[in-house]
Order: C-alpha cells, then sequence, then structure tokens
C-alpha cells in the first residue's frame, strides 16, 4: 500500500488509513528533502522520528553542513552528488 503524506488527513478515508498504521506492524519512513537547512534539519529529523519507523534526508548537494547535522540526529542521509533541484 502507498500513501501520500502530502494530503492533508482530514478526509474519512485518511482518518482510516492513519489508524490502520497505528494498529498495524507497518514501516513508515520519512523521507524528507533538503538543500542548505542545517539550521533547521536537526529539529525536523527529532520531532519526526518519533512518528516514524525511520527518517531519511535526500541532500540536495548541499554546500553547508546539512547531511552530517541530519546523520547526527539519526536520519540515514543520501546524498546527490549534483544539484538536482525541484523534481530532479
Amino acid at each position: 500500500m502507498t500513501i501520500s503524506v502530502s494530503e492533508t488527513v482530514t478526509s474519512r478515508t485518511n482518518k482510516h488509513i492513519y489508524s490502520y498504521l497505528i494498529t498495524s506492524n507497518v514501516n513508515v519512513v520519512a523521507v524528507i528533502p533538503a538543500y542548505n537547512e542545517s539550521t533547521t534539519i536537526g529539529s525536523v529529523v527529532e520531532e519526526t522520528a518519533p512518528h516514524v519507523g525511520e527518517v531519511v534526508v535526500v541532500d540536495d548537494c548541499s554546500t553547508d553542513e546539512t547531511a552530517d547535522i541530519a546523520r547526527s540526529h539519526g536520519a540515514t542521509v543520501v546524498t546527490h552528488v549534483v544539484n538536482t533541484g525541484v523534481g530532479g
């Protein structure tokens, strides 16, 4: 089952899916795109982690310490070797 987390959890269907995730053994992974987010990525990872099974940060070739900070806060980090931008 694939669930889009970009949708607002307001409809009856989405509430049902949310209830299913809480009561089942489904491993939910949060994938967070990041580009030069060193000032905020640590708190984002920490606040997300209790709600999911794993946090993955996709670092889009940041020039700051985004990847290192995300990793130090417990995220799995995937780093692009070139900046791909939105939709890349």
